[in-house]
């Protein structure tokens, strides 16, 4: 087969081996035919490392960061993916990737040619990652992105991410009979993984958004899958901050902790399952993770003015009735 039977694609690799004087970074560029290999050495030691200017693309960009962290600057503000993060820019969208230690990212331009062929495949149209890619590239310019964070519950999506990613390089650097469909399949699973919420929490940024409010955003969105049960090294790990500037943020924006906030997620998930389900308070406060059920009414008390019990008499869906 032919190298340019393959879909219209292209893949970039950034390694960067860190930031101080003599660290050296690679971009290995690889579409249908071509290939370019850029090679650098850092000059002097520097606390954020610009390995290419600032660049727009005329179709979706997938970044897939896969050791390390990457900064992105976009419109003058910063926002740092650490590993097993992901983001999906929008066409005409101008970034810069910046690098403050040893890292590796890949980015994956989706083109028309190649959303069009995606869009042939039984279950594309119940994707929603694959359809927020194809909107983004029929929609005017705008300043929307969408961002992944691995799921508190699956640690084994980086190294998937990067089997993937080698996968899809060595298919592009050596294509062979079948190589078209080994592409189309790769991108398939990458957007398979990516929409499900067991596997990533999933954010729609707006660039304008200053940093503390998509971090605080971040925040809730893990709170509300995990039912408010996540400890601040948990966040620490997903979101890439200190759990101490992770509770300030919590503190400006909700007026409580962290532990405290992550309680209200907990609460309003009880009130949910109280008047949508017929489990048992006991089942519920368990489910819930409470271990003290004289703790669990306390709680609900002050946060609803009224025992489980009341609560769920007042207001339970009339089917359940």
């Amino acid at each position: 087969m032919e190298a340019n039977s393959v879909s219209d694609i292209e893949l970039s690799m950034i390694f960067c081996s860190g930031i101080k004087e003599g660290d050296r970074y690679n971009i290995l560029t690889v579409s249908p035919g071509t290939r370019n290999l850029q090679q650098g050495v850092v000059e002097s030691s520097q606390p954020k490392l610009n390995v290419r200017k600032p660049y727009k693309r005329d179709c979706p960009e997938l970044m897939l960061v896969l050791d390390g962290e990457v900064l992105q600057k976009i419109d003058e503000r910063e926002y740092l993916y650490p590993a097993g993060s992901c983001c999906l820019f929008h066409p005409g969208m101008t970034h810069l990737e910046r690098f403050t230690a040893q890292s590796k990212a890949v980015f994956i331009c989706l083109s028309d040619e190649l959303l069009e062929k995606l869009g042939q495949v039984d279950g594309a149209d119940n994707n929603d990652i694959f359809q927020y890619a194809c909107k983004s590239a029929a929609a005017a310019r705008t300043k929307e992105y969408a961002e992944f964070f691995p799921a508190c519950e699956n640690d084994k999506n980086n190294k998937r991410l990067r089997e993937l990613s080698d996968l899809l390089m060595y298919t592009l650097l050596s294509p062979k009979l079948g190589a078209e469909y080994m592409v189309l399949g790769i991108i398939c699973e990458l957007f398979d993984i990516l929409d499900s919420k067991e596997n990533y929490y999933t954010t729609f940024v707006d660039s304008e958004m200053n940093t503390d409010a998509l971090i605080f955003a971040r925040i809730c969105h893990i709170l509300e899958a995990t039912n408010g049960h996540v400890s601040r090294s948990k966040l620490e790990k997903i979101l890439g901050f200190s759990g101490n500037y992770l509770n300030t943020i919590v503190q400006k924006h909700a007026g409580m902790c962290l532990f405290d906030y992550g309680m209200t997620f907990c609460l309003d998930k009880a009130a949910e399952l109280l008047t949508t389900t017929k489990s048992s308070i006991t089942a519920i406060a368990k489910e819930l993770q409470f271990t003290n059920q004289s703790h669990f009414y306390k709680l609900f008390r002050e946060k609803y003015g009224m025992t489980p019990k009341e609560y769920r008499k007042e207001y339970t869906v009339e089917a359940l009735s």
